[in-house]
């Protein structure tokens, strides 16, 4: 009987390292697919900030058809740490537009070409 609890006692620490083990492993991959999904966000925000720079010079080149200044880094949205930059150039007929939308450390650059009929 004696050699029995001794194997009980052996078996429950087997099991408990195992487990703890597996918990450990389990709480590793939460923590990767929250950074995966944070990371994922800031990336999403950045690229909504670029098409907010593309809308607003899309929408200069609407009101002045020669505007061509650009925008650096325009506060989006307000009050926030995003900004986007906007670049413009013409060749002939076309029109390029540039925006880098920027937010946590996420940069994201969206490129529209216009061109004329």
């Amino acid at each position: 009987m004696r050699d029995e609890k001794g194997l009980a006692l052996i078996l429950a620490l087997f099991i408990t390292v195992i487990l703890t083990s597996a918990v450990a492993l389990m709480l590793e991959a939460m923590w990767t697919d929250l950074r995966i999904a944070g990371n994922l966000h800031k990336e999403l925000k950045a690229f909504y900030i670029a098409e907010a720079g593309i809308e607003t010079a899309l929408k200069e080149l609407k009101a002045d058809p020669s505007w061509s200044e650009g925008f650096d880094e325009v506060e989006f949205p307000p009050g926030s740490d995003g900004k986007f930059s906007v670049t413009v150039s013409r060749s002939g007929s076309t029109v390029e537009i540039t925006s880098i939308g920027e937010i946590d450390g996420a940069v994201k650059q969206l490129t529209i070409v216009l061109r004329a009929r």
